[in-house]
């Protein structure tokens, strides 16, 4: 398993480098907030900038936050190296592995962690209330801070996926083209769940971390459904505001573009919705921790195995409470 954190600050990101006597001015906190205020387009910076925000996590008593930056980092540094092997060709023998368009996915990349950095700085700088909804519970929740680092990780995942990545998506501007690398890259973050939530970081026995695997591979497939489709209504409703905006200019100045507004109105709510489905997920994802953690010793005299069935239908149950609060 991979170290939760480094273990001494990294090199600054090239991006962002200052020169060696503005170093000497700069306090920890200023260099962290220009690392992050940095929006980077290149892939091997991104990388950078990830490294170096994971060593100064727990400095801003952000240590529950490492699980999830140790994943992403290592998401990023997969992605990163696929994209470096240049476009894809069809009918070529390496074209699985590679990506069909990885400027768009490098852009996509640098957009995506924008988002997650843009809440490390809000915490940074004393705004607490700034940090999204999503990200509530990993960041200030009893949930995040107390969890075990599998349940860390899958909140953070959760956030980002659900809330986060339609946004970066829609930024973007991917067409349907691209989907068949959205899916290439979804697939790579699979496979750090399969090692994010082993034995080092979900308590528990065998039979209950395969299921959390299991049933975590399911939700992020939807997550990923769902992304990419309120990714598609952002930026249809997006494109549709700008249009009546534009013809409105040609209208008198007394006439108000109502059906723009209308638009733009229907953009808010398809975000509104993904919070509160990356809310609802993080209630389900701290139940399941808190019962994974019973699991891992016998309860009124009961074997551990049956304890972990007991505890397998707890969580179904739950689940199935959460989604009729839901609906």
């Amino acid at each position: 398993m991979p170290e939760t954190g480094p273990k001494q600050r990294p090199s600054w990101p090239d991006a962002v480098a200052p020169v060696e006597a503005e170093v000497e001015q700069l306090t920890p906190d200023q260099m962290l907030d220009r690392v992050l205020d940095t929006v980077y387009t290149d892939s091997n910076e991104l990388v950078q900038a990830m490294a170096f925000v994971g060593g100064e996590l727990p400095r801003l008593g952000l240590s529950h936050l490492v699980p999830f930056n140790t994943a992403y980092l290592s998401l990023s540094c997969d992605v990163r190296d696929t994209v470096k092997k240049g476009a894809a060709v069809a009918g070529a023998d390496d074209f699985d592995s590679k990506f069909q368009y990885p400027e768009t996915v490098e852009k996509t990349m640098g957009i995506f962690a924008e988002l997650y950095f843009k809440q490390v700085r809000a915490h940074l700088n004393g705004k607490s209330h700034l940090v999204d909804d999503a990200w509530q519970p990993l960041f200030y929740g009893a949930a995040g801070r107390n969890a075990s680092p599998g349940i860390q990780f899958l909140l953070g995942m959760n956030a980002h996926i659900v809330y986060d990545l339609p946004q970066a998506l829609a930024k973007s501007g991917v067409t349907e083209s691209y989907y068949r690398d959205y899916t290439k890259t979804v697939g790579l973050l699979i496979n750090e769940v399969a090692e994010y939530l082993g034995p080092a970081y979900v308590p528990g026995t065998d039979r209950m971390r395969g299921y959390l695997i299991g049933k975590t591979v399911d939700r992020i497939a939807v997550w990923r459904e769902e992304a990419w489709q309120a990714a598609q209504s952002l930026m249809g409703n997006i494109q549709a505001a700008d249009e009546v905006a534009d013809t409105a200019k040609l209208l008198p100045a007394r006439s108000v573009p109502w059906e723009a507004t209308s638009h733009r109105l229907s953009a808010r709510d398809v975000m509104r919705e993904r919070r509160k489905a990356a809310l609802r997920n993080a209630r389900l994802i701290g139940l399941a921790g808190r019962l994974a953690l019973v699991g891992v010793s016998s309860v009124g005299g009961r074997p551990p195995v049956q304890v972990a069935e007991i505890t397998e239908l707890a969580i179904r149950r739950a689940a199935e409470v959460v989604e009729r609060q839901a609906a």
